[in-house]
């Protein structure tokens, strides 16, 4: 759906396929074809809206590979820090799934009450230097998608990425960000590394994956929360979403709700001064959450630019990037991108 005046949220709104809860289906007749209502942007008419001249219009083209993104990226962050934000409710789940990580981890749960992301007069509203500063990030995270979402580049194509590959990247990714001594299946105290943050819609593939690390392993969950409200919120199941638009109101609600906490674990999203953050997260492309979780992390810390090197050929940096991304790893161009233009 098209929001007057507002072109960020309704792109993100057709990115995540959001159809608001409790209201009427805002699909077009059958017979509206696409051009004769510019309002209308839905999984219908996505295709006919974001075409080549979008793109040429909101991408730098003077730029290469997934530098021609970055006026996209910005866009979509700056809509997350001032416009797109959780209700009360829900900023309340996710102050409590981070406080709950912070506690067990035995660091100083912070009492302000003023977002990292205020802007005080005369600042400049830098949106990604806003969203990263003064936030702890003792953990990676990890998005292991099921459901009705399969690989889109070979040699998973049509298959789901592989378990171990995701318990493989978080190895790596915590060695090389954090401490390459410190990943040995021999850790026997808890909370030994690497301390992980999971989401999935999977029950059956998190138990793999944390089977796959020593007892003592430090790995969170919706489902292994202390706290029953976010408990609650795990997926029963595997998401698929001609299977979501059937349910009831209130299960929609609520796996919504899960989906936004897990979001703001996965990315850092609508952190508080002082809240805990990802350090890192690693995800599949072909899940839209993984795409936003790159915005969170910020442009720099996501891609690995902020080394002082000189990143013109537009190039995620390997060795310094924090948005580990499974599925195309960089074999298609431009490695990020904010829409999944479909049809139906």
């Amino acid at each position: 759906m098209y929001v007057p005046g507002n072109l960020d949220l309704s792109l993100v709104a057709a990115l995540l396929r959001l159809k608001a809860l409790g209201e009427h289906d805002i699909d077009p007749p059958v017979s509206l074809l696409p051009y004769q209502d510019p309002k209308v942007v839905n999984s219908q008419t996505a295709m006919f809206h974001f075409t080549h001249a979008f793109h040429e219009e909101y991408e730098n083209p003077y730029k290469q590979e997934i530098n021609r993104q970055q006026p996209i990226f910005n866009h979509a962050l700056k809509s997350f820090e001032g416009t797109i934000r959780p209700i009360p409710y829900n900023a309340q789940l996710i102050r409590a799934a981070r406080s709950e990580l912070a506690a067990i981890l035995s660091l100083s749960t912070h009492e302000s009450t003023t977002r990292n992301d205020d802007l005080t007069p005369g600042q400049t509203p830098d949106a990604e230097m806003l969203l990263t500063t003064h936030n702890p990030d003792p953990y990676i995270a990890i998005h292991i998608r099921r459901g009705d979402r399969h690989a889109s580049s070979f040699p998973y194509r049509g298959k789901y990425v592989p378990l171990e590959n995701f318990v493989s990247a978080a190895k790596s990714t915590w060695s090389r960000l954090y401490d390459k001594d410190a990943v040995s299946p021999d850790s026997a105290h808890f909370p030994a590394p690497p301390i992980m943050y999971v989401a999935s819609d999977s029950h059956g593939a998190v138990r793999e994956f944390v089977s796959a690390f020593p007892t003592s392993t430090a790995v969170f969950s919706l489902s292994e929360s202390v706290d029953p409200a976010l408990r609650a919120l795990a997926p029963p199941h595997e998401y698929a979403q001609h299977e979501f638009n059937e349910m009831e109101e209130q299960v929609r609600i609520s796996l919504t709700r899960g989906m936004i906490v897990d979001l703001a674990m996965l990315s850092g999203m609508w952190a508080w001064e002082g809240d805990v953050v990802p350090g890192a997260t690693i995800c599949t492309l072909s899940s839209n959450v993984c795409r936003l979780s790159a915005v969170g992390l910020g442009w720099d810390r996501a891609f690995g630019l902020a080394d002082g090197k000189d990143h013109s050929d537009g190039l995620i940096n390997d060795e310094k990037k924090r948005w580990i991304e499974l599925d195309n790893r960089g074999i298609i161009s431009p490695m990020w991108s904010a829409f999944e233009v479909f049809g139906k």
